[in-house]
């Protein structure tokens, strides 16, 4: 079983996590295709806040929320018609959280804050 973590900013996370309407969670996701979204995979969604700006001044980087969320991959759609090319549908199914991935979510934190940079997105 191969871990993807994604970076998210709250919107997209919160459909993810919560909250979103009719139902506790989106339980579908698009993404780019990677060879890791298999069927049995699994995706951790970290979540990150922007500071509030005023206009006209500079955006600062996002802060680590400190919320994620784990999901399993139960099936992936490519190729079919109406998924743009290169692009993946995951049918998504929640997932324990383990020590393992609360350790290396800790560890990408600490790299992120260390480092002073972005987290590349998704």
């Amino acid at each position: 079983m191969a871990i993807e973590y994604l970076t998210l900013f709250n919107f997209d996370y919160q459909e993810i996590a919560d909250g979103c309407g009719e139902s506790d969670w989106k339980r579908v996701d698009f993404r780019k295709d990677k060879e890791v979204y298999k069927t049995g995979n699994t995706i951790v969604y970290i979540d990150f806040d922007f500071p509030p700006r005023k206009p006209g001044e500079k955006v600062e980087k996002p802060q680590y929320s400190g919320n994620f969320v784990v999901r399993n991959i139960k099936q992936t759609v490519r190729n079919h018609p109406g998924i743009t090319k290169g692009y993946v549908t995951i049918l998504l199914e929640e997932a324990e959280t383990t020590k393992e991935i609360k350790k290396e979510v800790k560890k990408i934190i600490g790299t992120y804050d260390k480092d002073g940079g972005l987290i590349p997105l998704p």
